[in-house]
């Protein structure tokens, strides 16, 4: 029950005794967004014994704060064969075997530069628009058994 105790709801006309009829509940869910429930008897229209109810909650979606990202779904790869084709060499260099760790590490890293050189060309892989209401659960695979059981449901 939301409304707190030994808050009257009814003034009985005839009497003008004030009692509790009326009672807010909501499910425990509900509870933690309720920001203020109260009666307002200033606003009681004329010849009516109910105390009107007040309740306001707090029904503010969250926000996805998810920074844009290389959408690889939708990547050009075509595009990004022939560009590794022809830039691979000159970033990578030639092929070695490795025989230090520090090889490896360099080797490491320049792979890490062609990754980034890739993910940075918008032609090749583009960026991810994500909205604040978007469902990270949610893809292309859903949207259409959405639309085929909207279909079976006309």
């Amino acid at each position: 029950m939301v409304l707190p105790p030994s808050i009257p709801t009814l003034e009985a006309l005839s009497t003008g005794n004030y009692t509790r009829v009326d009672n807010v509940f909501v499910s425990r869910h509900l509870v933690q967004r309720i920001k203020k429930c109260d009666t307002v008897p200033e606003q009681r229209p004329p010849k009516t014994d109910h105390i009107p109810i007040i309740t306001i909650l707090d029904l503010q979606q969250p926000v996805n704060r998810h920074k844009p990202a290389p959408n690889w779904k939708k990547a050009n790869w075509k595009a990004i064969n022939e560009f590794l084709e022809a830039n691979a060499h000159q970033i990578l260099g030639p092929p070695i075997e490795f025989t230090t760790e520090e090889e490896y590490k360099e080797a490491c890293e320049n792979m890490d530069k062609l990754r980034q050189t890739i993910e940075g060309n918008e032609t090749l892989v583009p960026s991810t628009k994500p909205s604040p209401q978007q469902c990270r659960w949610w893809n292309n695979e859903l949207a259409a058994l959405r639309q085929t059981t909207n279909e079976f449901a006309r």
